[in-house]
């Protein structure tokens, strides 16, 4: 009986196995080269392995919103003028946001953000609150402005108040409800609202987006972990952390700062948090300018270095 033989596949030429190959790396995507100028440790190297990749339109899109539809409110050097992002700002969006696990959405689910006093860390974290409640393409979002106390919570919400009402572009598309504490968007059925361990956490919440300012302040986990359960329903979730360095080594926010830490140095392996720290090197001389920069990223923009060093001679002097 004869064997059926399949016959051999005539090999291609050199020259169009060699266009062929270009055509499959031009098929690659873009975010996988755009990922290298992104990639800022062992961490986000795990994280391509795992199918993470950058998509550059995302975080450009958060940036957008910023510089498009929002303004500054205080000071007279910067009230009314367009939320132009610092470097870092800019940096630190563009990661957050551009990141994106290997089925589209969003890579970080929590972000942990610590950095000195004087920053603009409050004006960040209340216009991301505005872009999560409006701009993220969430139908019935949830945002909550949370804080230990409910002047504290208070303070990042009604910074959002006042951006989203002094941007002609947003103001007609929100409904405002200061003695609520609420900012809402009818188009979407979304709202944004204060929230405090005070007042403790509805159980019925489900939040798109947490904002939690100075969790240095907060003793117990109770409100924490209420909040953090409260995004589990949501597909992409944010609960974003940002906070000044606190020395009580027995709160939430050590904790965090520890596993933030974890995760920059590569010895935590989490996809979905996001780690930022701003920090001078612990074997730093106080009085040392070139370091100054490092914990302070808007320092020459919002206050100035005779300034910040008027405020250490003063701290230094009363610590004698």
């Amino acid at each position: 009986m004869a064997v059926a033989t399949t016959p051999a596949r005539k090999r291609k030429p050199a020259s169009k196995r060699k266009a062929s190959r270009k055509r499959q790396s031009a098929r690659q995507p873009v975010a996988r080269r755009v990922a290298k100028k992104w990639m800022r440790g062992p961490a986000d190297v795990a994280a391509v392995k795992n199918g993470c990749y950058f998509d550059n339109a995302a975080g450009e899109r958060v940036c957008d919103f910023f510089e498009n539809f929002l303004c500054l409110y205080k000071g007279r050097k910067w009230a009314g003028k367009p939320f132009m992002l610092l470097p870092w700002e800019r940096d630190l969006l563009m990661r957050l946001f551009g990141w994106k696990r290997a089925d589209g959405l969003r890579r970080f689910h929590k972000a942990f953000v610590e950095i000195a006093k004087k920053n603009g860390k409050s004006a960040l974290a209340s216009a991301i609150a505005l872009y999560m409640l409006m701009g993220d393409r969430e139908p019935g979002a949830e945002v909550y402005c949370a804080a230990t106390s409910r002047q504290q919570a208070a303070i990042v919400w009604s910074a959002a108040h006042i951006m989203a009402e002094a941007s002609a572009s947003l103001k007609g598309k929100l409904q405002f409800t200061p003695t609520k504490n609420n900012i809402a968007h009818p188009a979407s059925n979304s709202f944004c609202r204060a929230a405090s361990a005070e007042a403790g956490v509805n159980e019925g919440w489900d939040a798109h987006c947490v904002i939690f300012d100075e969790i240095h302040a907060l003793k117990n986990r109770t409100f924490f972990d209420a909040l953090e359960y409260a995004g589990a329903a949501r597909e992409q979730p944010l609960m974003f952390i940002i906070t000044t360095a606190g020395y009580d080594r027995t709160t939430v926010a050590y904790e965090l700062h520890k596993y933030a830490e974890g995760v920059i140095s590569g010895s935590i392996q989490d996809d979905e948090f996001f780690a930022y720290i701003c920090a001078v090197p612990d074997d730093s001389e106080w009085d040392d300018p070139t370091v100054w920069h490092l914990a302070n990223p808007s320092m020459g923009v919002l206050f100035t270095k005779e300034a910040f060093l008027s405020v250490l001679n003063e701290e230094k002097a009363s610590e004698n």
